[in-house]
């Protein structure tokens, strides 16, 4: 059993909040033409053509005397908020973080988009404990096109047999998380009877909105394309009109993004070994790399913000361009010697005792490895090594990787069957299927805390590599720990916690005098990937402190 456990401790007295890991919204509006028929303010007959009203997140609060907390019985109204596009209109905006067409992504959903509508209250309660038949109000009935683009040069329509109209379903809650999307197959007569708290139940946590997946992307010819990270979108409004409040990304956890439009070191990434194998190219937007195994082992990476193991979903893909490689330098390493990316353990890595050409001697690894061919056909090999230096490759051959070819590498590792898959692509289209990494029984687990394009030495190898390329389009993402966005809260003499869980995992609540005895306080949940509440009922007048235990099975 692989087990997490999360502590968090305060007296029954304070409460504690752990702040939301979000991902991207709008950070610039690049475009807009205001149409015909756009919204105007009750009263003043101002327009809500407000460009900033975008910006961020969505709205949590109206304010005003007539205001207050956002959810799906009060959406926001303000032109302060909304931002309104009428018949033959336009909004083009950029992405603080852009949106990625991953796996992980709840529902397949990549992005979301926040409007006006609301849920009408149907037993006439107003003033809390309202209940909807699912009834909408303020949702478009127009028609958008919505396209996405990664440089703001080339747009690809999502198709509109598939893609939502935008200003519809589902009201915006300012509780949730704005980058969780709704599931997709609710429909508003899916929360018929539903209150306030049914209404957050069904959503799992999220804020609402209409969510969009990149996979829905088609060229001028109508068919799919493979997008590179998308950092601009447009929504087009052929009939009515919409109001936007905010755009956000879809992020199922932790998601690093790397474009390389700035200098990285400013992103956060850092250097080990010798900074010399790794630049920054301004003009190219993109890492240039060297694999030189004549060097010591060297790292450009990126820390990661929990450490991984194989009790963890995660998957990671980058742009690779081969410019020239040589192999058997030397009269003691006449053979080939692989280029590497991945995910790996940094002190282990950095350790003078890490050789990753023995194959004994290289802990904690699960990487991306190309072979050039000295013999045997050229090779990719996905790898698994784990804390105890058992190796498990994915060894596929003849497979080469042309130079000044276009290759997009994405690998995933499903903890559910203990897999790492592989899918290549060359120039966009497909090449041959990789051969998908299987842990046995007996694995021993792996410790991963950086992501790191790798020029390894070539100690205890009989091959060597000298070899150029650029690096492009990282994209990483992980799950949260299996506790997030916790808060405590005293409720009369209980004492009350709140957080959004992980699907499949078991909670149980812990209470301590001292932070060394703990007691199991109630009977323990499985999460469903929404929220959770567990509590200690009586405890108001009490001192103690708290830890939720989260266990995989």
């Amino acid at each position: 059993m692989f087990k997490f456990r999360s502590l968090v401790a305060a007296t029954v007295a304070i409460g504690v909040v752990v702040a939301v890991q979000g991902a991207g919204f709008v950070d610039a509006v690049v475009g807009y033409v205001p149409g015909e028929g756009y919204a105007t303010e009750f009263g003043s007959g101002n327009g809500y053509t407000n460009t900033p009203a975008v910006l961020g997140a969505p709205s949590t609060r109206t304010p005003g005397p007539f205001g207050g907390p956002v959810d799906p019985f009060s959406p926001p109204y303000l032109s302060e908020q909304l931002l309104s596009v009428g018949a033959g209109g336009s909004l083009t905006v950029q992405l603080s973080t852009p949106a990625v067409d991953l796996g992980s992504n709840p529902f397949g959903l990549d992005f979301i988009i926040f409007g006006s509508s609301g849920f009408v209250i149907t037993n006439g309660v107003f003033s809390g404990g309202g209940i909807t038949d699912g009834t909408l109000f303020g949702a478009s009935t127009g028609a958008t096109r919505v396209s996405v683009s990664a440089d703001n040069v080339t747009y690809f329509t999502l198709d509109a047999s598939l893609a939502p109209g935008v200003d519809g379903f589902a009201p915006t809650d300012g509780e949730g998380d704005p980058n969780r999307a709704v599931d997709p197959a609710m429909v508003p007569d899916s929360f018929a009877g539903t209150d306030l708290m049914g209404i957050r139940t069904r959503y799992a946590g999220s804020a609402g909105g209409t969510g969009f997946d990149l996979a829905w992307a088609r060229d001028p010819s109508g068919l799919p394309v493979v997008l590179d990270p998308v950092r601009y979108v447009r929504i087009e409004v052929m009939e009515g009109s919409v109001e936007i409040d905010a755009i956000a990304t879809v992020a199922d956890g932790q998601v690093v993004v790397e474009t390389f439009d700035r200098d990285p070191a400013e992103t956060g990434w850092l250097t080990s070994g010798d900074r010399a194998l790794f630049a920054w190219d301004a003009q190219a937007k993109a890492l240039r790399a060297t694999w030189d195994s004549a060097r010591p082992n060297s790292y450009f990476h990126i820390p990661l913000k929990r450490t991984l193991g194989p009790e963890d979903d995660f998957e990671f893909g980058f742009d690779l361009t081969l410019q020239d490689v040589a192999i058997g330098l030397r009269p003691a390493t006449p053979y080939t010697f692989q280029l590497a990316t991945g995910l790996l353990n940094l002190g282990h890595a950095t350790s003078t005792e890490f050789r990753r050409g023995t194959g004994s001697q290289s802990p904690n690894l699960v990487e991306f490895n190309y072979f050039p061919d000295s013999g045997f056909g050229a090779t990719v090999s996905p790898v698994i090594v784990s804390g105890s230096n058992q190796f498990h490759p994915g060894f596929t051959f003849p497979m080469e990787l042309t130079l000044e070819d276009r290759f997009r590498v994405s690998m995933r590792f499903s903890a559910v069957d203990q897999t790492l898959s592989t899918r290549i692509l060359r120039n966009g289209e497909p090449l041959a299927p990789v051969e998908t990494v299987q842990l046995p029984a007996g694995f021993t687990g792996f410790e991963l805390d950086a992501f790191a394009v790798s020029s390894f030495n070539e100690s205890g190898a009989d091959g060597s590599i000298l070899a150029h390329g650029l690096i492009d389009n990282i994209v990483l993402a992980y799950p949260d720990g299996p506790v997030s966005r916790l808060s405590g809260r005293l409720e009369g003499d209980d004492w009350r916690c709140r957080f959004l869980c992980r699907s499949g995992w078991n909670y149980q609540l812990e209470r301590s005098l001292n932070l060394g005895e703990w007691t199991r306080v109630g009977e323990p949940k499985t999460g469903t990937g929404g929220w959770m509440e567990l509590g200690d009922p009586g405890r108001a007048s009490d001192r103690g402190f708290y830890r939720i235990r989260g266990e995989r099975p």
